[in-house]
């Protein structure tokens, strides 16, 4: 029925439910840090289990375990980034490119041999030099 006449709470309101909910949260606060005390747990035993838990991580991430599943890990993202479309799609775009400069090399060749002539000999042209028969430098 509330919503049907479009009731919305007003600011006073939301401002006591925030307050009574701030209270709630500063007694389970307080219960909890009594609750500690009684059973004897102090900052220096909490600051021991801490410096155990670190120790702990750093022998972890000296293992053969962690670093065979970090090397596995490795690989495997190798392995997807290889069967990626846009992995795939590179490579053939370098491979056209490349084709496309070993190509115009051969022609420019054949331009300065007169090649378009009949009877031209195909085994003079090599890819390795440049258009005046030069090694590239």
């Amino acid at each position: 029925m509330l919503k049907s006449l479009n009731w919305k709470p007003s600011s006073l309101t939301l401002k006591l439910k925030l307050a009574s909910s701030t209270e709630e949260n500063k007694k389970v606060v307080a219960d909890a840090l009594e609750r500690g005390r009684a059973d004897g747990l102090s900052t220096s035993r909490l600051a021991g289990k801490t410096e155990g838990l670190n120790e702990g991580r750093e022998a972890y991430l000296q293992s053969k375990e962690f670093k065979k599943s970090i090397s596995e890990s490795r690989l495997q993202g190798d392995r997807d980034f290889l069967k990626a479309p846009a992995f795939k799609m590179g490579v053939d775009i370098q491979s056209a490119r490349y084709l496309n400069k070993g190509f115009d090399k051969c022609i420019s060749q054949v331009q300065h041999l007169k090649g378009f002539v009949d009877g031209f000999d195909q085994d003079q042209l090599d890819p390795s030099l440049n258009a005046i028969l030069q090694p590239y430098v």
